[in-house]
């Protein structure tokens, strides 16, 4: 017998996810045959990826990561128009394949996270929250968004580079008009007001604005004699938010070397080897990419030569989570730019020049 009952539940989650869809309709007295392939497709696949986050949660002990995650897919599914009883009778039939295949294991926590997760994703759904589109309704963030959904990329680039004529802060810019602008089309993309092209059109516009501003950017900085690596887990899809990390350390006189996403632990290891250091970012966005995070971190602490280097972690998946940084192994976890740099001025005291 393995181990883990999370290790179990990921190794075979495509099996798990057969016998999940036929429990569920044949409580609808409906067979395998009489379930159209498309259906049966998309199901196995959303089902095989509720189940990669269930045992991402238990592997890392994080049941409000798992709460948090059934919030966003109530959220997601209400939108998409799915009934709340189908989405019901899925988890139900999940927990009963689960109980009957694996009687051998201690299943307490995990009907605990199962059952807690459905009291939050059927109390978010009846309550129809209503999540703003901004929180502070910034006319700036307004109008830079309305170009940006619109299309008018040569709009949203003038209003920005206008703002950076007009001497306005280029760290204002990226966290009172970009951060909360990324929100906000998220929350859009969410609540399918766009679609997910039109999310990424928005994020790539972002991007190419970013690139244009590096010339002010770079302009007066003094270089302290720091280096800082920064790095997505792998499978990240959202890797803006650690490119304006890494931009706000040159800011502050660092030298930096941004990695991006999808980079194989090794070669983010080499990179490090090479270079040496004093801060390395890792940032990830949900929880099955966390293993990425602590197997780069614990291959780091192995490594003699860059064993000491000090890390620091950030992204969506640790926010309300306070000790899951702790669990992957970093010396910090960091909610954005600005306290990233912060912290790794703070941890680096003394280093550089």
């Amino acid at each position: 017998m393995e181990s883990n009952i999370w290790e179990v539940i990921e190794k075979n989650k495509k099996y798990l996810s057969e016998k999940i869809l036929l429990h569920q309709y044949s409580q609808e007295e409906v067979t395998a045959d009489g379930i159209p392939f498309e259906y049966k497709s998309k199901y196995l696949q959303d089902s095989a990826y509720n189940l990669t986050f269930l045992s991402s949660a238990l592997s890392f002990k994080s049941l409000n990561s798992y709460k948090k995650y059934m919030k966003w897919l109530s959220e997601l599914m209400q939108g998409l128009g799915v009934p709340l009883d189908v989405m019901v009778k899925h988890f139900q039939s999940m927990e009963y394949v689960l109980s009957s295949e694996y009687k051998e294991y201690n299943l307490d926590e995990l009907k605990t996270y199962i059952n807690e997760g459905l009291k939050v994703f059927e109390k978010t759904w009846v309550e129809n929250e209503n999540i703003s589109e901004i929180d502070n309704h910034n006319p700036e963030v307004d109008l830079f968004v309305e170009y940006i959904i619109n299309f008018q990329r040569e709009k949203a680039t003038e209003y920005i580079m206008k703002l950076l004529e007009e001497g306005t802060d280029i760290k204002k810019i990226y966290m009172e008009i970009f951060q909360p602008s990324l929100y906000q089309i998220g929350i859009l993309w969410q609540k399918h007001k766009i679609t997910v092209a039109k999310e990424h059109y928005a994020t790539s516009v972002i991007q190419s604005i970013i690139g244009m501003m590096y010339p002010y950017l770079f302009k007066n900085v003094n270089k302290i004699g720091k280096t800082f690596i920064g790095a997505c887990s792998g499978g990240e899809l959202h890797e803006i938010g650690l490119r304006m990390t890494a931009d706000f350390f040159e800011m502050d006189g660092w030298d930096t070397h941004y990695l991006g996403a999808n980079l194989p632990v090794e070669y983010v290891l080499e990179e490090i080897k090479l270079n040496k250091p004093d801060v390395l970012g890792i940032s990830t966005t949900i929880l099955p990419n966390l293993p990425y995070a602590k197997e780069l971190i614990e291959k780091v602490r192995k490594t003699p030569e860059i064993s000491k280097i000090i890390i620091i972690v950030g992204g969506r998946v640790y926010k309300d989570n306070e000790n899951l940084w702790k669990e992957v192994g970093a010396d910090a976890y960091v909610a954005d730019a600005l306290s990233a740099i912060e912290e790794a001025n703070r941890l680096t005291l003394g280093a550089g020049k």
